[in-house]
C-alpha cells in the first residue's frame, strides 16, 4: 500500500510541475541531473584524472559506463553495506565488471573508523594522484548536519593527498518551497518516506558558500540552462529547481567549464 501511495504521489507531483512551473516534469529533472553529472565527471577524465570515488552510487550505472569508456581509470563505487552487496551480487550474475570497477561499502557521514571513507578507500585510492568524487541525488536526502559532516569528511579525504574535485547536484529549497503544489508534493513523499527530503540550503550561493566554509579552495555552481546547447537534455522554461556544485581542494584541475 505504501509503494502505491508512493507511484500516486509522484504521478500528482508531475503533473504539478508540469502545470505549474514551466513545464518542469520528474523525468527531465532526472534526465538532467544525470547527463550534466555525466559532463562534468568526463571533462574531468579527459583533463587527466584517474581516479573517481561515486558515494551513495546506488544501483546506477556510471562506473561501468565511465571503466569501460576509460580503461586506465579507477572507479570506486560507494554506498551502504547493504547496496554494495546487491551490486555485487548483480554485477557476479551479469558478469560485467571490469577489475578497474570498485565497490566499497562505506557510510560517508562517518568521520574515522570501519566504513569511513578514509578507512575504506585508502587501500583503492593513491593519494599522489587527484580524486575526482561524485554525488548524485543524496544530497537532499541527508539531515543537514549529517551533509555537513559528508563534506567535511570529503574535504578531509582529499586533503591527506594531492586535492581534487567533488561534484554534486542539489535541488534548491528556495524554488521548491515557493511553490506551493512541490511543498505540498514534499510534505507527502516525506510522510511516505520517513522523512527523506531535506531542503537545508535556500539557494546555489548559499551551497557555494557553504563548500568553502567547509574548506574547499574554490567552488562555482552551474545551472541547467548552461548545458542546453550542449547536451540532449530536456529543457524548461521555468527557474532551476536543479543546481550543480564542483568544489575543488587545491591544486586545480582546469578551469570551470565556461
Amino acid at each position: 500500500m505504501k509503494g502505491e501511495a508512493l507511484y500516486s504521489a509522484v504521478k500528482w507531483a508531475d503533473q504539478a510541475l508540469r502545470w505549474t512551473y514551466g513545464g518542469i516534469h520528474l523525468e527531465g529533472l532526472l534526465l538532467q541531473r544525470h547527463q550534466i553529472l555525466d559532463y562534468l565527471a568526463e571533462d574531468k577524465l579527459r583533463s587527466g584524472v584517474s581516479q573517481v570515488v561515486e558515494i551513495g552510487c546506488g544501483l546506477s550505472g556510471r562506473g561501468l559506463r565511465l571503466t569501460q569508456k576509460y580503461p586506465h581509470i579507477t572507479y570506486v563505487e560507494s554506498d551502504l553495506p547493504a547496496i554494495i552487496d546487491e551490486k555485487a551480487r548483480l554485477a557476479q550474475k551479469e558478469k560485467s565488471s571490469p577489475a578497474s570497477l570498485k565497490r566499497v561499502a562505506i557510510n560517508a557521514v562517518l568521520k574515522s573508523g570501519p566504513l569511513s571513507l578514509e578507512e575504506e578507500l585508502r587501500p583503492f585510492i593513491n593519494p599522489q594522484r587527484p580524486v575526482l568524487v561524485i554525488m548524485e541525488g543524496l544530497a537532499n536526502h541527508l539531515e543537514g548536519s549529517d551533509l555537513r559532516r559528508v563534506w567535511e569528511n570529503i574535504h578531509r579525504f582529499l586533503s591527506r593527498g594531492v586535492g581534487g574535485v567533488y561534484l554534486s547536484d542539489y535541488l534548491l529549497a528556495q524554488q521548491v518551497l515557493s511553490r506551493a503544489p512541490l511543498r505540498s508534493f514534499t510534505q507527502v513523499v516525506n510522510q511516505l518516506m520517513d522523512n527523506k527530503f531535506h531542503f537545508h540550503l535556500p539557494s546555489a550561493e548559499e551551497l557555494r558558500r557553504t563548500l568553502l566554509e567547509v574548506g574547499f579552495d574554490a567552488a562555482y555552481n552551474y545551472s541547467p540552462k548552461e548545458f542546453y546547447n550542449i547536451l540532449p537534455i530536456p529543457q524548461f522554461k521555468g527557474g532551476d529547481l536543479l543546481t550543480f556544485v564542483e568544489a575543488v581542494k587545491s591544486p586545480p584541475l582546469s578551469p570551470p567549464i565556461p
